[in-house]
């Protein structure tokens, strides 16, 4: 996996559109707990944030200086900054693991019906 990787998602009729997401996950590249948190953040992605988001996966074997700017202790770690469409940035999440309760990862992005 690259250093650094950006994604953006088309439309998703389960989207929330009152937000907009900034995310960043740190892995560490060929570690299979970093993979799955990869694979499965980019499936809510693309399943429940609709173009709504941004999406930055950073190996922090590739980018080391990351780790330290970022107060990255264990890695997969998946740093959220959500944007109300009207108003200032909310405080910033941090959510460790593998992302693989799909129900506890949509509620700490204040999606609906979660």
């Amino acid at each position: 996996m690259s250093e650094s990787e950006t994604t953006s998602m088309v439309n998703s009729p389960t989207s929330n559109s009152e937000f907009s997401y900034d995310l960043q996950l740190f892995i560490v590249s060929n570690d299979s707990a970093s993979e799955q948190a990869s694979k499965n953040i980019k499936n809510i992605c693309k399943k429940h944030l609709s173009t709504n988001y941004n999406l930055q996966v950073t190996d922090i074997k590739q980018d080391s200086s990351s780790v330290i700017k970022n107060g990255i202790l264990v890695t997969p770690t998946l740093k959220v900054v959500i944007t109300p469409k009207d108003g200032p940035s909310m405080k910033p999440i941090t959510i460790i693991g593998t992302l693989t309760n799909t129900e506890r990862v949509l509620r700490a992005l204040l999606i609906n019906g979660f």
